[in-house]
């Protein structure tokens, strides 16, 4: 692709670039999904229950 000229960097960098947001986008929906399997887990959903609360009493101190 980059033959050495100015117009095929631009070509290869707007290439690039646009593979780079591609896998940045893969990586957070690949986030997204473990999140919403790990907040799916009944212990899991325990925890953030009792984390929260003690935020609450804190607060309410």
């Amino acid at each position: 692709m980059a033959d050495g000229s100015v117009g095929g960097n631009r070509v290869w960098e707007a290439l690039m670039g646009f593979v780079k947001t591609l896998v940045k986008g893969a990586v957070v929906a690949k986030l997204v999904q473990v999140a919403q399997r790990e907040l799916s887990k009944p212990e899991n959903q325990q925890k953030i229950k009792q984390a929260f609360q003690k935020v609450q009493q804190r607060r309410a101190h």
